[in-house]
């Protein structure tokens, strides 16, 4: 995935929260579900939807199962690209330069780097009260090249990821 320079080491890897997954797993699987509920709600309240569903002949359950079928497999379907994204995200810390690579959808990646010793500053913003407890958040980090900032969202633990990167630019800036 990455190339790594001459004498360059990967100091450190981090990740987003598993909590950023859960949350879109648990939307999506309200979504899967929906029509479950909504078909469940129209057997009971309406009996006239309880004779269609058991009618074999007119072949009604049959296409309803189809379709629930195919609404169940486009939302395991949208998990799967959504668990390949937060698994395929990373932030890598070398001793010469940081690394974050991000995946959008299947076949699009981004990969972005900036030397260790263009860091001007980083900041740490954790927001709420979730994030607090579970120690997540973004990390921002100011360069003094082109790009100006590098926003990392999402993020496991960053005030360690934040020491590692102050330890990896003292040391890079001494020698």
């Amino acid at each position: 995935m990455i190339t790594l320079q001459e004498n360059e080491k990967i100091v450190a890897e981090a990740h987003r929260h598993w909590f950023v997954i859960a949350i879109q797993g648990f939307y999506l699987f309200l979504f899967a579900v929906l029509p479950f509920v909504v078909i469940t709600w129209l057997i009971i309240v309406f009996p006239l939807t309880r004779s269609l569903a058991t009618a074999e002949q007119n072949g009604v359950l049959f296409v309803v199962i189809f379709f629930l079928g195919a609404w169940l497999y486009l939302f395991w379907l949208a998990f799967v690209i959504s668990w390949t994204n937060y698994y395929l995200d990373v932030l890598i810390v070398t001793n010469k330069r940081i690394i974050d690579i991000e995946q959008f959808g299947l076949f699009s990646r981004d990969q972005a780097s900036l030397p260790i010793k263009n860091v001007q500053d980083i900041k740490v913003k954790v927001v709420g009260l979730i994030p607090e407890l579970l120690k997540f958040g973004n990390l921002d980090i100011q360069t003094a090249g082109e790009a100006k900032e590098f926003e990392i969202r999402d993020l496991r633990d960053p005030e360690k990821v934040k020491n590692i990167i102050n330890k990896a630019y003292f040391d890079q800036t001494k020698n």
